[in-house]
């Protein structure tokens, strides 16, 4: 890493000096390893905390081939990351057993369980639903009930209107 002065000759004579900078090279790639349950979305590059810079040290974006993976199976895969410029980084996606039910898909039977035959959910009297993210609140009861009783209120509304003339 340098400034070098470098002289280039010809067969009749002529020089010439230039200088020849030789800098660091900043290319990189970074990842880490991944791990996810069945029926998860499927992961991103940042997920895999990914990262990639090119010569310079400019920051460039990095893709991820899952080609190898079988997002429906437990297991650990390969991920190669990838960059435009050629550089990869294998990482690891492990796929483990769906965190809510407890049940090993492969067998279907509960591994901590030391009742033979019977799964998590048929033993656990206090079995709780997964989480969906979905919400409920008074104000759409409200709307609904509004949008029900509005025709009827029309309705009497216009009876009464009619009786009147």
């Amino acid at each position: 890493i340098g400034t070098y002065d470098v002289v280039l000759n010809t067969i009749d004579g002529q020089s010439k000096t230039v200088k020849l900078t030789i800098t660091e090279n900043k290319q990189s790639i970074n990842g880490s390893d991944f791990s996810m349950h069945i029926g998860d979305k499927q992961p991103t590059v940042s997920d895999f905390k990914a990262s990639a810079t090119d010569k310079n040290g400019t920051p460039l974006d990095v893709m991820a081939d899952f080609s190898k993976v079988d997002f429906k199976k437990l297991g650990t895969y390969d991920v190669v990351l990838n960059t435009i410029d050629g550089q990869s980084k294998t990482v690891k996606l492990t796929i483990k057993n769906n965190k809510h039910t407890g049940i090993d898909h492969n067998n279907n039977k509960d591994k901590s369980n030391t009742s033979p035959g019977k799964n998590l959910l048929t033993n656990n009297s206090k079995a709780t639903l997964p989480s969906t993210g979905e919400q409920k609140t008074n104000l759409f009861y409200v709307v609904g009930t509004m949008l029900i009783l509005l025709p009827f209120a029309i309705y009497v509304g216009l009876k009464k209107l009619r009786r009147n003339n």
